[in-house]
């Protein structure tokens, strides 16, 4: 069965066989023995976090070069999307001038507040969220402590959305020493309270399958 080429925008699950056009966006340095190149691939409908692994043996990626990847796999870090490069992955320059989107705009409800929203703790190292107090790369390690929320906001479509810190903070109207006094039962109850099942116009970059939101508003409804 031919596999069809798909945008960044669908891109839903991990482990997923996928094939993409894309433009290597950005390149960035990696500290790991086992990645030769590491970055942003991006289209029109956003950009995803990219892993060649050095075993792969594949050539360097050029930055601003476009590029058609067959058997792409799809996996996740830090809980978002990302895709990786094997052995298995084909890949071909192209001559084609993707344009990049990095802004969209988003109105919607948010239905669902996901596992792992409210007062975390994360890798000093790898900036990691803690799995019971555990890094999945380094270990048992003493955490610091992160406010955010993974939420699920229904546009015309539906939508994962990723709130940093700061913008946490400003919707729950606390900050992160009041949260740590509160602890993560009345601080999910904060976010429920104020999120769950309201509208807010939304605006941020894709990167996989999250928005990671730059600016949110209430919308009048």
């Amino acid at each position: 069965m031919k596999r069809e080429f798909i945008k960044i925008k669908d891109m839903r699950r991990e482990n997923s066989w996928i094939n993409l056009k894309a433009k290597v966006f950005q390149l960035w340095n990696s500290e790991s023995e086992s990645i030769s190149q590491i970055g942003l691939l991006g289209d029109e409908t956003g950009t995803i976090k990219f892993i060649t692994w050095k075993q792969s043996d594949h050539p360097l990626l050029e930055e601003d070069k476009c590029y058609e990847f067959k058997n792409l796999v799809t996996g996740s870090w830090q809980g978002k999307l990302q895709v990786n490069l094997n052995k298995n992955t084909i890949i071909t320059p192209i001559d084609e001038n993707i344009e990049v989107s990095f802004l969209t705009k988003l109105h919607g409800k948010i239905i669902r507040i996901y596992y792992g929203s409210g007062l975390i703790k994360r890798c000093p190292s790898c900036k990691r969220a803690l799995i019971n107090e555990v890094c999945p790369e380094h270990g048992n390690v003493e955490g610091i402590y992160d406010l955010r929320v993974k939420a699920l906001l229904k546009d015309n479509d539906i939508q994962d959305i990723l709130l940093n810190k700061d913008i946490t903070e400003q919707l729950i109207g606390i900050d992160l020493e009041k949260a740590k006094e509160l602890g993560q039962k009345s601080v999910l109850h904060k976010i429920e309270k104020s999120l769950l099942n309201k509208f807010f116009n939304v605006e941020g970059r894709r990167v996989g399958r999250y928005i990671l939101v730059e600016d949110i508003s209430d919308r009048d409804e």
